[in-house]
């Protein structure tokens, strides 16, 4: 397969804003973090971006903390109806976050406030004190026939491998047992380390704090293990293509492409999360660039999003359904890719027959 770093980026803010998070599976309360070497990790690796201790802007226990003005965040929310009138909020999160977010604006306060349910895709709170799911990532992380990512990974994509975690710092005899999957999920903490965004900041992660703190009604639309399963079961060939898009040279490109993720989220565009999901307009950027991806590539690119996105999209719309067909308030909070352009959260629900309004701060 050749090498071809178009489309990573674009897969990296993905990621970010899906909030596939077999979760913060790195453990930030066990310190486990990607400059530890495998041997001596005791935790399995985060899956999309590094989790760290939470700044006292991200802590939900802010009792005794100076009243602060609320953020001027916007980030995209909406008010979606049923036929009898009933209503659900629901807000798209992304769950690697910077401290100026906090406090969240009113708009988002008050509908956490009222709720009596609390609904996102996984409780990650949870994973740290989760022993079954911690033994299914450390049984599933290395290999165990005495092969490396070496063997595993035409010598291109691991050279460039080398150079993108030397210039990080680091040197890729860390990661040499790594299966692929958890792997990619190293390099992505790697990335996301390059820049001030940070899981402990996530929205989902401290509105989750909240709602434990609070005894608030928790519903999980998926779970970890779910979550888990899928990071786990996606071909070799798959994640091949995405990590050939890491080199030294394409590290600049990847933090921008996780800052530019950021200020769309915290400014509410839609157009730039419905463009991520746009694979025919990837596909195109990727042959006006002079570089179009083979037919082979354009077919993982396609498995990978219905796997990742599209599939979800349809169970993640369900939940709604069912949920409005209860009798309690709920705000309901997920990736905020899951809900724009076609195939979305939002587009399922308009089609299904229920009124979306987008919540205005």
């Amino acid at each position: 397969m050749k090498s071809n770093n178009k489309h990573k980026p674009t897969l990296l803010c993905l990621l970010c804003a899906i909030c596939i998070s077999a979760s913060a599976c790195s453990d930030a309360d066990n310190g486990s973090s990607a400059a530890e070497s495998s041997s001596a990790a005791t935790a399995a690796p985060a899956v999309t971006l590094p989790s760290s201790s939470q700044t006292d802007g991200s802590s939900a226990d802010s009792s005794s903390a100076e009243p602060q003005e609320s953020s001027e965040i916007t980030p995209l929310m909406w008010e979606v109806t049923s036929e009898d009138g009933t209503k659900i909020t629901m807000l798209g999160s992304m769950h690697a976050l910077k401290d100026e977010v906090y406090p969240l604006p009113e708009k988002i306060a008050e509908a956490y406030e009222s709720s009596d349910i609390l609904a996102v895709e996984c409780d990650i709170s949870t994973v740290s004190t989760n022993f079954t799911i911690q033994l299914k990532q450390l049984e599933n992380m290395y290999y165990e026939d005495g092969t490396t990512i070496k063997d595993h990974l035409p010598a291109e994509i691991y050279n460039g491998l080398v150079g993108f975690v030397k210039s990080c710092g680091l040197d890729i005899d860390n990661f040499e047992t790594f299966k692929l999957w958890a792997l990619n999920s190293q390099m992505e903490l790697l990335a996301a380390q390059q820049t001030d965004l940070d899981s402990g900041n996530g929205i989902d992660s401290y509105l989750l704090d909240m709602a434990h703190d609070d005894g608030k009604e928790i519903y999980e639309v998926e779970s970890v293990e779910f979550q888990l399963d899928l990071l786990m079961n996606l071909s070799e060939e798959t994640y091949e293509a995405i990590l050939s898009s890491y080199s030294e040279e394409t590290k600049d490109e990847m933090v921008q492409s996780l800052e530019d993720t950021y200020q769309a989220w915290i400014t509410g565009d839609y157009d730039f999360f419905a463009e991520s999901n746009d694979l025919d307009a990837m596909i195109k950027e990727s042959e006006e660039a002079g570089e179009p991806l083979t037919d082979e590539e354009i077919s993982l690119l396609e498995d990978y999003h219905q796997q990742l996105l599209y599939d979800r999209n349809i169970t993640m719309k369900n939940a709604v359904e069912s949920l409005l067909e209860g009798d309690k308030d709920v705000f309901y909070v997920v990736g905020a890719a899951h809900f724009a352009g076609e195939g979305g959260i939002l587009d399922l629900l308009e089609k299904d027959g229920y009124t979306v309004t987008q919540v205005e701060y």
